[in-house]
């Protein structure tokens, strides 16, 4: 008898490490995100500043947030040239999971299918706040100096209802110029890139 609670005992301790080891996968071994463009836009202001924004969608983002940070940051540095760093003053990405709801299908105002709620199924950002992972921006000052920033939001280590909205953590960079930020984040990201 005492045999048999023995191996129960070790086969559901089993159970639960083989859960969690499947649940952290994505933060065992980091691969590259993969990407999908919700929305984008480049704005040219009355004042002319030039920005651009992104929305993208991640496909297979990890949950722990230092390895969250390192992909999208990884994402932006492969997907921003030099050449666009000196062209606008402001270049920002946010970054969304991808999840049942907010899919490529996502336009504000319009209709969730499936059904996300049947006393209000109006597609709006205000349901997906758990859903953000960060956000990765760059500004240009009238100097010429530029600021980086990263900014991470709470993942709830992968449960949507440990999930803190109002918990981010943020980094920051100053550099003179944009290209001695780029050349920083090629070396640090060790991504190798023929403009530097």
């Amino acid at each position: 008898m005492r045999h048999k609670k023995f191996f129960i005992g070790l086969a559901f301790l089993c159970f639960i490490v083989i859960g969690v080891i499947f649940h952290f996968r994505r933060d065992i071994v980091v691969a590259p995100i993969r990407c999908d463009v919700l929305e984008a836009d480049t704005t040219f202001s009355d004042s002319g500043i030039k920005s651009v924004y992104h929305i993208m969608l991640v496909d297979n983002a990890p949950y722990l947030e230092h390895n969250i940070r390192q992909c999208l940051e990884t994402y932006f540095w492969k997907n921003v040239c030099l050449d666009s760093l000196e062209r606008y003053e402001q270049y920002k990405i946010y970054f969304y999971r991808k999840t049942k709801y907010l899919t490529l299908d996502f336009k504000e105002g319009g209709q969730y299918n499936p059904v996300y709620s049947h006393w209000d199924n109006t597609m709006d950002w205000g349901n997906h706040y758990a859903d953000e992972l960060g956000t990765v921006s760059y500004y240009r000052r009238t100097d010429g100096s530029v600021c980086y920033i990263v900014l991470i939001y709470d993942s709830g280590w992968g449960i949507r209802m440990l999930v803190d909205t109002a918990k981010s953590e943020m980094y920051s960079e100053d550099c003179k110029n944009a290209k001695s930020l780029y050349r920083l984040k090629m070396k640090e990201l060790k991504i190798v890139d023929n403009e530097i």
